[in-house]
């Protein structure tokens, strides 16, 4: 019977009978989409350090940068370098992350004091605005190289009140979307550190870069040396350092959002360890984050490093065991969430130069994974996570953290 059937259907009429409609059938689900996290990568180890400037690495530091586009495409760092005191010198670039210091010296006090921040001018070169300790002034260059200090002060620091024993410290300066400038800076309790009163970031506004008029209040407060940016959907971002303060963790940065400039969010950690953050928009868009980092123990060594913001497939959570009063080890659990092979969870000094020895790491994964392992509770040692082309830096001592999916 069974053959007959089959000779039967082999030899049944052509045409519709012969090719029957399909019985309903469930929709195949569509496959979820992969999970990523936005996060702040950092570009790397360090792109230029003190021996770049013909300094000595231990005891050296450099600082309190800004960057400009020169008229042939190239970018011009300037930051402060020096030991004992720091002076004014310039790197160039082609890209952003190679940079190659230029021979000399662009500027010296009085001329030049501290922590530049600079504005190109319409009819060609730029204005240097720069603090000391009475107030903003300004300087300004036609080539980039030599400057000439400008009478009078931009913003006297009397004009503000902070605490006794207290001091200011630079600005940075965007043009708003009305077309106006504003200018931010804040306050800081120097190398006291003090978990209150907080810092505040206050800021002023100008039509012309030469007269500038005081926004009534605070910006936000608990962090310094604020670096604001007008994005292209008419908000604005604020990046700056971290002291400490409202629970904040010290030695990091963080971000803030506005939609007029003069409000703004609750600050949010980036994740990037280091102070005195600049940026640059790039062609796309997009920003590179420029900061520095300073290793204090056992000496002295400062490096200059970048970051770009990226959509990866894999996120980190850091679980910090709390330590006693005076512990000298900290228990870590770190995971690492999403969907990547490849990964390593590792040990690297301060200056991002090598790996240090910590029994357990490296540990090498294909995520989701956890670790764990303990660590000293040092500022001069980092946990690394990275696939080799992302890499995430994050202090052994701290609150826990996680980063979230988008």
């Amino acid at each position: 019977m069974a053959a007959i059937g089959i000779v039967l259907a082999g030899c049944g009429p052509q045409g519709a009978a012969a090719h029957p409609t399909p019985s309903p059938t469930k929709a195949a689900s569509a496959a979820p989409s992969p999970v990523t996290f936005p996060v702040w990568s950092e570009e790397p180890r360090r792109i230029l350090a003190p021996t770049d400037f013909g300094l000595p690495d231990a005891g050296s530091v450099i600082a309190d940068s800004d960057v400009v586009q020169l008229p042939d495409g190239r970018l011009r760092l300037y930051i402060l370098a020096g030991t004992p005191d720091a002076v004014m010198r310039s790197a160039v670039s082609s890209d952003g992350v190679h940079w190659t210091p230029e021979a000399g010296i662009r500027c010296v006090r009085p001329v030049c004091f501290g922590q530049p921040a600079i504005v190109a001018l319409p009819t060609g070169g730029w204005r240097f605005f720069m603090n000391d300790d009475v107030g903003i002034y300004s300087a300004v260059t036609h080539d980039g190289l030599t400057f000439a200090r400008e009478p009078g002060l931009r913003l006297r620091f009397s004009a503000f009140h902070t605490n006794p024993g207290w001091h200011f410290t630079g600005c940075h300066i965007v043009k708003t979307k009305e077309g106006v400038w504003r200018m931010y800076f804040g306050d800081t309790f120097g190398n006291n550190y003090v978990p209150t009163p907080l810092t505040q970031i206050y800021s002023a506004n100008s039509e012309n870069l030469l007269d500038w008029t005081v926004d009534p209040g605070v910006r936000t407060q608990g962090v310094a040396h604020p670096f604001v940016w007008l994005r292209p959907d008419g908000s604005y971002q604020m990046f700056a350092s971290a002291l400490g303060q409202a629970d904040l963790d010290a030695q990091t940065l963080y971000t803030a959002t506005s939609p007029d400039g003069l409000t703004w969010s609750d600050l949010a950690a980036t994740g990037l360890i280091g102070g005195d953050p600049v940026a640059f928009q790039l062609a796309d868009g997009k920003l590179r984050l420029y900061y520095n980092d300073i290793r204090l123990m056992p000496t002295i060594l400062s490096g200059f490093y970048s970051a770009q913001m990226v959509d990866a497939p894999w996120g980190v959570s850091v679980d910090r065991q709390t330590p006693k009063i005076g512990a000298s080890i900290i228990h870590i659990t770190v995971q690492v969430m999403g969907r990547a092979s490849a990964i390593t969870v590792q040990a690297v000094d301060r200056a991002r130069g090598h790996t240090v020895p910590i029994a357990g790491l490296p540990y090498a994964g294909t995520a989701p994974f956890q670790v764990n392992f303990d660590m000293p509770n040092s500022s001069d040692q980092l946990i690394e996570v990275t696939d080799g082309t992302i890499a995430r830096l994050f202090l052994p001592y701290g609150p826990s953290t996680a980063d979230s999916p988008a």
